[in-house]
C-alpha cells in the first residue's frame, strides 16, 4: 500500500469512528442497539413461551 492508499484509507476509518461517536453523543445508537435488543427477546420470547415464567420461578 502507497503512502496515499494508506493515508486515505486513515481518512475513511476516521470519518466512519467521528461518525459512530456522534452517534452515541445524539442517542441515536443507543435506541437503535435498544430496538434490536427488544427484537431479539421478541423473538425468544415468541420460540419459547413461558420462559418468563420459567426464569423468575428457577424452573
Amino acid at each position: 500500500m502507497n503512502p496515499f492508499e494508506y493515508t486515505s484509507a486513515l481518512q475513511y476509518k476516521v470519518k466512519s469512528l467521528a461518525q459512530q461517536i456522534a452517534e452515541f453523543k445524539s442517542g441515536e445508537r443507543y435506541r437503535k442497539l435498544e430496538e434490536e435488543y427488544k427484537s431479539i427477546i421478541r423473538k425468544l420470547e415468541k420460540k419459547y413461551p413461558g420462559i418468563k415464567t420459567r426464569i423468575s420461578t428457577g424452573t
